[in-house]
């Protein structure tokens, strides 16, 4: 028997998981109840174990979901919610057992061998399709009155299939619930021949019916058919499906725009290592892609260069300060206004959503002002008079990064998508904002915390102008106008100007390639919600 446990408390589900496995089921666990949700919907369970106060959809929302999906799989309740109306509402909702936390492990099994007692007698005890019955208490099968031998495998496989009439069942499903759900190999390789029907018996005919392939969308998935009539008996003909032609031609147009925007996008940064690797004498006249002779002496030159090393510990101390604040600052900014709504907070969000569209080179003298009258800092006092403030001092450099609006536009976007009853439902268990807050919603943002870290290091690292206008001596430079120390007048060393540009580009890359998934995520699941 087959189990899924929804539990976010890992150390928790782990022990559920350990102890049912003993019992001989078979556990899935999920940690979220979007997880969980998908889970229960997507694949056979013979019963759910769920807990309630969950992260993204509570246990009530998966329940109801399920039950108006028309999944009806035994689901018993587990959780550390002891009220007479958190069990009434539980079962109104659709829950079918009720098991407060703490509990005895023996406990918890009886009443799931008790659900699953009680889900086999309301199925049918033979399962049909057309004139192919087959009975899984005795393991049989029979083809209008004549018994179909079969082996184990063979007959697992048609069970799955008769109880999933109706449906598109893929390949790699079946064979994770048949065979195994950590099974990674080829479908092919395992499922037996099923595409001319169950095999041959004694008098040389087939059984008749046939698992017959389809592809939706190239898909690899299988339906079983009535090889006299053809009458589809577990799912309905696919209809009006695209054709693999105009597919496949879309699909090749797209893929040659891809690669031609590749080249033009890479192009540039090739020829930026080509020079690198190229010996300063051959720069101007006869470089290629590939250096004759590629040499490393570029990067000698740049690395031993001190004023660069002190830039980038610069640049490396703004930017990661920066990253912090805003994965702190702007995500809670984000979360209260998405999710904590006083008056006028609809107005001050869009007022500071506004402010990206003012164009730097306006903020540039206010930002100026600003820094230079900072008060208590150098030698200003507290009305920020009498010195220089923040000029020429790493503070000063990271002063317009602290908070960045767009990042609170993303937050608040990405919080949006949530439902207002897991806070309530948290609020109700007696926990604080700040707890609903860390340890509910923010575990569930690191999706969103990928593309706020990304965003806040490029336009940090990346940014000359400010830099420029704020620092004065050469200690205080960041990388952007360190890299102009290999443009002299007249006379620009090209191989360690292309060798520090590289070393400039590597953590940006570095900082993409680790955070890729989580930023992709981050941004198909609401970051830039319109």
């Amino acid at each position: 028997m087959r189990v899924l446990v929804v539990e976010d408390e890992r150390r928790l589900a782990a022990g559920i998981r350990a102890g049912l496995e003993a019992e001989g089921f078979a556990v899935d666990v999920a940690h979220s109840g979007i997880d969980g949700l998908w889970s229960a919907t997507e694949h056979p369970y013979d019963a759910i174990v769920l807990d309630l106060l969950l992260p993204g959809l509570n246990g009530y929302q998966v329940c109801a979901r399920l039950r108006e999906r028309d999944v009806w799989t035994p689901i018993l309740v587990l959780t550390a919610k002891d009220g007479e109306w958190d069990e009434v509402e539980a079962l109104d909702t659709g829950a079918d057992d009720y098991l407060t936390k703490p509990f005895s492990h023996h406990v918890l099994v009886a009443r799931l061998h008790a659900l699953l007692r009680r889900d086999l007698r309301e199925r049918p005890v033979v399962l049909a399709a057309g004139d192919l019955r087959a009975d899984p208490g005795s393991r049989r099968a029979w083809r209008g009155e004549r018994e179909v031998e079969l082996t184990a495998r063979e007959f697992s496989v048609l069970e799955f299939l008769l109880r999933r009439r109706g449906e598109v069942l893929p390949k790699a499903e079946i064979l994770r619930h048949v065979w195994d759900e950590a099974f990674d190999g080829d479908p092919n390789s395992q499922l037996p021949d099923l595409h001319g029907g169950v095999p041959a018996q004694p008098d040389g005919q087939r059984l008749g019916h046939g698992v017959r392939p389809v592809r939706p969308h190239h898909r690899p998935v299988l339906r079983l058919h009535a090889r006299d009539d053809r009458e589809e008996v577990l799912m309905p003909a696919l209809r009006n499906r695209p054709r693999p032609q105009q597919s496949d031609r879309r699909s090749g147009g797209s893929m040659l725009v891809l690669a031609v925007a590749s080249v033009l996008v890479l192009i540039p940064f090739l020829w930026m290592v080509s020079l690198a690797f190229t010996p300063e004498q051959q720069a101007f006249g006869s470089a290629t892609l590939i250096p004759a002779d590629p040499t490393t002496e570029n990067f000698a030159r740049v690395l031993g260069d001190g004023a660069l090393a002190r830039s980038l510990l610069n640049s490396t101390v703004v930017t990661l300060v920066a990253v912090a604040t805003n994965c702190g600052f702007a995500i809670a900014a984000g979360y209260a206004f998405a999710l904590l709504p006083f008056r006028g907070s609809g107005g001050l969000f869009y007022l500071l959503v506004s402010t990206v569209a003012i164009p730097v080179s306006v903020t540039l003298i206010p930002l100026f002002l600003m820094a230079k009258a900072f008060p208590l800092v150098g030698g200003n006092d507290i009305l920020g008079q009498g010195g220089t403030g923040l000029l020429d001092t790493l503070g000063g450099v990271a002063l317009p990064y602290i908070v960045l609006p767009m990042n609170i536009f993303l937050a608040k976007q990405f919080f949006s998508t949530f439902d207002l009853d897991l806070a309530e439902a948290a609020r109700l268990d007696g926990a604080s904002e700040w707890r609903v807050f860390a340890q509910i919603y923010l575990p569930l943002a690191r999706p969103l915390i990928a593309v706020v870290a990304i965003f806040t290091f490029t336009a940090v690292w990346d940014d000359f102008l400010w830099p420029l206008v704020v620092t004065s001596s050469q200690d205080m430079q960041t990388v952007q106008l360190a890299l102009t120390r290999f443009l002299g007048s007249g006379n620009v060393q090209y191989g360690a100007l292309m060798a520090a540009a590289v070393l400039v580009t590597l953590p940006v890359i570095a900082v993409f390639l680790f955070n890729q998934r989580h930023f992709i995520s981050g941004l198909t699941e609401g970051s830039v919600k319109g």
